[in-house]
């Protein structure tokens, strides 16, 4: 090359900048590469999983909601029919409450008097697309304690089955089975969220038993007539109740017959419902017992929900104070 003759060094230099050019030149265009796939890569729309249908479940009563949330879990939507601080007995359905049913993939009900308000609109609904489960109607269900003490019980069974853990256990795998049935896919995580409640439950019935072992007195008084089951699994002494069903008024006679009664087993305490349980505590003045609280779970007590076994656990503390209880020694 003539630009190289006679000027050797210049030529280097030259020859040198030519390929330093190159060089530059083959990076540039393989950053522009990478960043035009960089790019391109980023702006891809990212595939998205397919959102996953969970089943709603629909009940009617506090107690069947609480077991619902323990066996579904994060895979199930739970909607309870009533506000959960109303009363059960005698609720009126609302368009809301139909529309919830008609979308409902399951409807757990106790099938017994305390919800038979939702049994018409239940017979409105495609069993093809609802699954509805009466949970109470699968268990042996106990007769209404009498009044009064040896008295004849009525014949209509008692409801607050899940007062009886050892029932609650069995009601809970109602529960577990139907939902799924209702979604195979999940069903094993269903029976293991199950598991922990199931354990639950047996502890909280193992510790009402040893607590009833060492207590001064197994007597009991109670505001209504709720704890046809409890009474009878914890093999405890029905003496009576204030009054048959919540929102009655009790006789004269029928108040002074139960004083009467408490005094001669010397009944240690009488079990209201809430802390508004005005005849309960008229009784227990009367009789000079206290007065204290068994939650029954027909309410719940605030909108934060509590759960079963912290209901249960604080009954049992109340109960054991209310009876002196005494931790057995060997």
């Amino acid at each position: 090359m003539k630009i190289c003759k006679g000027h050797r060094f210049k030529c280097d230099i030259y020859m040198f900048s030519r390929s330093v050019k190159v060089i530059i030149g083959i990076i540039l265009v393989v950053i522009g590469v990478v960043f035009l796939f960089m790019t391109k890569e980023k702006s891809a729309p990212v595939p998205q999983a397919p959102e996953v249908k969970r089943l709603k479940v629909v009940t009617t009563i506090l107690p069947l909601y609480l077991t619902a949330l323990e066996v579904g879990g994060p895979l199930v939507d739970v909607v309870n029919l009533i506000p959960l601080t109303a009363q059960p007995h005698g609720y009126l359905l609302t368009e809301e409450d139909i529309r919830n049913l008609e979308s409902a993939d399951i409807v757990f009900t106790s099938g017994t008097p305390i919800d038979a308000w939702a049994d018409e609109a239940l017979l409105t609904l495609d069993p093809s697309q609802v699954s509805i489960i009466p949970v109470g109607k699968q268990l042996k269900l106990e007769p209404q304690l009498p009044l009064l003490a040896q008295g004849k019980p009525s014949d209509e069974a008692d409801p607050h089955f899940w007062l009886d853990p050892g029932r609650m256990i069995l009601a809970t795998s109602a529960v577990r089975d139907a939902i799924s049935d209702k979604d195979l896919p999940h069903k094993d995580q269903y029976w293991v969220q199950t598991s922990f409640f199931l354990e639950t439950l047996g502890m909280i019935d193992r510790d009402f038993r040893e607590r009833f072992k060492g207590v001064a007195s197994k007597a009991i008084v109670s505001s209504h007539l709720s704890m046809a089951h409890f009474v009878s699994s914890f093999g405890l002494e029905w003496v009576g109740a204030v009054v048959e069903t919540p929102g009655s008024e009790p006789s004269r006679e029928h108040v002074n017959a139960l004083v009467n009664r408490m005094r001669r087993d010397r009944v240690r305490a009488v079990f209201g419902y809430s802390e508004n349980d005005v005849r309960a505590k008229e009784v227990a003045q009367q009789a000079q017992a206290p007065f204290v609280v068994f939650n029954p779970l027909e309410t719940a007590s605030t909108t934060a929900v509590e759960s079963y076994e912290t209901v249960m656990r604080r009954n049992m503390m109340g109960m054991s104070q209310a009876l002196h209880y005494e931790p057995l020694t060997e």
